[in-house]
């Protein structure tokens, strides 16, 4: 992407002499304009070893070691040469504090620094799109800022959003035809807006000019989220995804990122594309992990899978789809040939909580498979058989629960809903009763629905 003038040339200009140390300054300054930045930093680094009180060397430093994806250490630069009053420091400080998640930190750095993109990007980690948009330049001016318009409009989702976005994405790539970074948002915009066509051309270019690994880019985006900006870090994921569109860690990464960025929707969608590819795959009729690739045992895939279905759980249920969400909790202990029968006769709680009371006994049922003088799983069956409409079977897992774990409450509620269900209010009275007694002064979570069952069976 476009890059500002370099500060420490401005700085070389200010601060001449110092024999070798200005020519070395110099000489680091054309590596970082040819692209080289990490041979900058360390030869800036260098200079700063002899020269502690060369400021342009610390300010270049500082850009470099951002520029080399190497943002603490650019940090500690950039703060060094903040203690210090040097000038013209304001871009390795901002792309530091971006790459690190804290975009937020770097809006006062970035106002009135001419830098605006940068500071569209940190008004972007603050959650601020209308900022950002408005400090971005005019359109056809900067490849980077068309394409974050593009992105935002994208982001923002309203209606004809595609139409308008992707003229500005086309246009970014064509002014940036060599750059990986422009090129693979650009194509990850277009199979977003159903353009497959243009996503494919898109990709190819991006992954002619491809310079990192997708452990690199997932390493990048982490740094984002765990530092709290979702939003920089799902951008960097669309890139990610765009260049390695079959690699399901990319996608589950920015699934995880659309959840925090609260976009349960498009989290939804991108951790279902990441079921079907490595290593999440599985055989659809055995619920199987598929084994081999990428280096892991058939636990260790087994663990990954569970994962992300609980993920993807929880997604379903911030975009209030509840019963797709117990589907996906399903799944994840289908995949876990170690769940539990305690686990089970969560999954069937689960069911009986989004009214699917039919699943819920299956899923008690298995929990009875793996132990079946479990009074949890029986206290599970009853529960779902009373949701299911069938009160006598309801009424016989209750009282295997309660003769399992007499005094227990949970199996006490079990049996007491169940028996006034069929109209059995003296036993319903005599369980309850007994429940209570057991808990004598003790309060449980149970205690208030204990004592209107009682009421109820008392009339």
């Amino acid at each position: 992407m476009a890059r500002s003038l370099l500060p420490a040339l401005l700085l070389a200009l200010l601060l001449p002499g110092c024999g070798g140390a200005g020519r070395q300054v110099r000489k680091a300054d054309r590596y970082l304009e040819a692209g080289r930045a990490k041979a900058a930093a360390r030869l800036y680094d260098d200079v700063l070893v002899d020269h502690p009180d060369r400021q342009d060397a610390l300010v270049g430093a500082a850009l470099a070691w951002s520029l080399a994806d190497e943002p603490q250490t650019a940090l500690a630069r950039a703060e060094r040469a903040q203690a210090e009053g040097a000038r013209g420091g304001e871009e390795g400080h901002a792309r530091a504090l971006l790459a690190l998640g804290r975009g937020q930190e770097a809006i006062p750095l970035l106002e009135g620094a001419g830098l605006p993109l940068l500071l569209a990007e940190a008004e972007l980690a603050a959650g601020r799109f209308a900022d950002a948009r408005a400090v971005l330049p005019a359109p056809g001016q900067d490849p980077g800022a068309d394409l974050l318009r593009a992105w935002l409009i994208h982001r923002e989702g309203e209606p004809g959003a595609c139409a308008r976005a992707m003229p500005l994405a086309m246009g970014a790539a064509r002014l940036a035809p060599e750059d990986a970074e422009i090129n693979a948002e650009a194509s990850w915009l277009a199979t977003a807006c159903q353009q497959p066509a243009d996503a494919r051309e898109l990709h190819l270019v991006a992954r002619a000019f491809e310079q990192q690994d997708a452990e690199t880019r997932l390493l990048r985006a982490d740094l984002r989220l765990d530092g709290g900006d979702p939003e920089g870090a799902a951008r960097l994921l669309a890139r990610a995804e765009a260049l390695w569109p079959q690699d399901g860690r990319v996608a589950r990464e920015l699934g995880l990122a659309w959840l925090e960025a609260d976009q349960p929707a498009r989290a939804v969608e991108t951790l279902r594309r990441a079921l079907p590819l490595p290593p999440y795959e599985q055989d659809p009729q055995q619920h199987q992990i598929i084994v081999g690739g990428h280096g892991y045992s058939p636990q260790e895939r087994g663990r990954l899978v569970q994962d992300l279905l609980r993920t993807l759980a929880l997604a379903h249920d911030r975009a209030g789809q509840p019963v797709d969400g117990a589907s996906a909790l399903e799944r994840a202990l289908l995949a876990a040939p170690e769940a539990t029968a305690e686990a089970w006769a969560e999954q069937a709680r689960r069911w009986v909580q989004v009214g699917a009371g039919r699943r819920g006994v299956d899923a008690a049922r298995r929990a009875l498979q793996l132990h079946s003088d479990s009074w949890v799983a029986w206290t599970a069956l009853a529960e779902a058989s009373l949701a299911a409409g069938q009160a006598p079977e309801a009424v016989g897992a209750g009282r295997k629960a309660w003769a399992l774990a007499p005094g227990r409450p949970e199996a006490a509620v079990a049996l007491a809903r169940a028996a006034l269900a069929v109209g059995e209010r003296a036993e319903a009275l005599r369980v309850l009763e007994s429940a209570l007694k057991e808990l004598g002064p003790r309060v449980h979570p149970l205690s208030p629905t204990l004592q209107a069952l009682l009421r109820e069976a008392s009339r």
